[in-house]
C-alpha cells in the first residue's frame, strides 16, 4: 500500500477478510482497504460470510452486481452505487427502509427474509424482477415499476397494493398479507402466468381488467371470500336484504332501502282514498305501496270517517229576509257553507219566499158619517 493512498473504512473484520481473500486488500486486518482497489470492481459475491456491517460498500462506485445473501447485515446504503443493476440481499437482518431510489440501472432485486418495513424504488425504474417476501412491509409503491415482470410481496404486513401501472407483470404473489384493497387493473391481465392473493382475510374485492376472465383462469388464485371486479370503488347498497341491493357495489354509501310497516291514524270527512279503494266506513285497513326500488311498504290505517251535515229550511217574508248575516230581497233557494264540530262541511239550504206589499185608492161621498175598514 503506497504512502498517502486513499483508504476506505471497512470496520467489519469478516467483510475486510473477504476483500483480502479476493486480492483487494492485504493483511493484517486494520479496518481499511485501498479505495483504488475497489472502485473498479464490477461484481462482488459475499454469500454466507457472517458479515454484519457493509460500511465501505459506498466506494465500490463501479459495482454492477452485488450478492450478499445469508449474512447478518442490518442496514444497507447503496446510494453511491449508481451502476448497480443486480442485487441480492436476502436472508439478512435489514430493517426499516431499503432505499434504492438512486439505483436507476437496477433490473434485479432480491431482498427476501429480512425485517424491511418499506422500499424506495427509483422514480424511473428498469427493475424486471423483484422479490420482497417474508419481510415486515407495510407500505410499497409500485408505480414506477412499469417494466417489472415478476413481483413477490407475500408474507408481509401490507394492507393496500396498487399494481395498476405494472403493465408487464406476469407473476404477482401477494398472499399472506393483511390486504384490504388490491388493484391489478393494468390493462394487460391476459399475460399473467401466476397470481395469488390467498390468506388475506380482509380482502373482499380485487380490481382487475375482466372479472370473468380472472375468475375462470386457473392461473389466478384467491380466497373464497375474495371476488374480482372492474370497479372496487363502486358505491351502493351492500345489504342483500335491501330492496335496492347492488351485488356489484363494494363501498357502502348508506342508501339501503328496506320493506317497512307503518301504522297511521287518519280522520277524514265522508270518505278516504287509498292506492286501490275509496273507503266510506270507519275501521282498520291495510294499504300496500311500492317504492321506486320495488320495496313493499305496508301501511295500517286506523280510519275514522266523519260525515258532512246538511239542513233545509223554508221562510216567507215581506220585502226582505236576513239569514246568516246576509239580507235577501227576492225569493229563491240559497245555501250557506260552514264547518261542523267534526271539522267537516256543513251546508244549509234556505227556500225563501219574499212577498211584496199592496196599495189601493178609493173615493166615497157619504152624509153625516162613513165607516171604513
Amino acid at each position: 500500500i503506497g504512502f498517502g493512498q486513499q483508504m476506505t473504512y471497512v470496520p467489519d473484520d469478516n467483510f475486510e477478510q473477504e476483500l483480502i481473500n479476493l486480492g483487494l486488500d492485504v493483511g493484517p486486518l486494520n479496518d481499511t482497504v485501498p479505495t483504488a482497489a475497489i472502485d473498479t470492481v464490477l461484481e462482488l459475491i459475499l454469500v454466507n460470510k457472517s458479515i454484519y456491517d457493509l460500511t465501505g460498500i459506498e466506494d465500490f462506485s463501479s459495482l454492477e452486481k452485488l450478492d450478499i445473501e445469508i449474512n447478518g447485515i442490518s442496514s444497507l446504503d447503496l446510494s453511491n452505487n449508481i451502476n448497480l443493476n443486480w442485487l441480492s440481499c436476502q436472508f439478512n437482518s435489514l430493517q426499516g427502509n431499503l432505499d434504492l431510489s438512486n439505483n436507476t440501472l437496477l433490473t434485479y432485486v432480491k431482498a427476501k427474509s429480512n425485517s424491511l418495513t418499506s422500499v424506495s424504488f427509483p422514480p424511473s425504474s428498469l427493475i424486471t424482477y423483484c422479490k420482497l417476501d417474508f419481510n415486515q412491509l407495510s407500505l410499497v409503491d409500485l408505480s414506477s415499476l412499469v417494466n417489472m415482470t415478476y413481483c413477490n410481496l407475500a408474507n408481509n404486513q401490507l394492507t393496500s397494493i396498487d399494481a395498476s401501472t405494472c403493465i408487464n407483470l406476469k407473476y404477482l404473489y401477494v398472499n399472506n398479507n393483511d390486504l384490504h384493497t388490491l388493484n391489478f387493473q393494468n390493462g394487460n391481465n391476459t399475460i399473467v402466468n401466476w397470481f395469488t392473493s390467498t390468506n388475506n382475510p380482509n380482502l373482499q374485492c380485487i380490481q382487475v381488467d375482466d372479472p370473468v376472465y380472472s375468475s375462470a383462469s386457473s392461473s389466478w388464485n384467491e380466497d373464497s371470500w375474495s371476488s374480482y371486479s372492474d370497479n372496487c370503488s363502486l358505491a351502493g347498497c351492500m345489504d342483500p336484504l335491501a330492496c335496492n341491493y347492488n351485488p356489484l357495489a363494494w363501498v357502502y354509501n348508506g342508501s339501503c332501502v328496506f320493506p317497512s310497516d307503518t301504522n297511521i291514524f287518519v280522520i277524514s270527512c265522508d270518505y278516504y282514498i287509498t292506492s286501490t279503494d275509496s273507503i266510506t266506513i270507519s275501521g282498520i285497513y291495510n294499504d300496500t305501496l311500492t317504492n321506486v326500488y320495488g320495496c313493499d311498504s305496508v301501511i295500517t290505517i286506523n280510519l275514522t270517517i266523519n260525515p258532512s251535515t246538511t239542513s233545509t229550511s223554508s221562510a216567507t217574508s215581506c220585502d226582505s229576509y236576513t239569514w246568516n248575516s246576509s239580507t235577501y230581497t227576492s225569493s229563491g233557494v240559497y245555501t250557506y257553507s260552514t264547518t261542523n264540530s267534526n271539522g267537516c262541511d256543513s251546508t244549509a239550504t234556505l227556500n225563501l219566499t219574499i212577498n211584496s206589499p199592496t196599495t189601493s185608492t178609493s173615493s166615497i161621498t157619504e152624509c153625516d158619517d162613513y165607516i171604513w175598514n
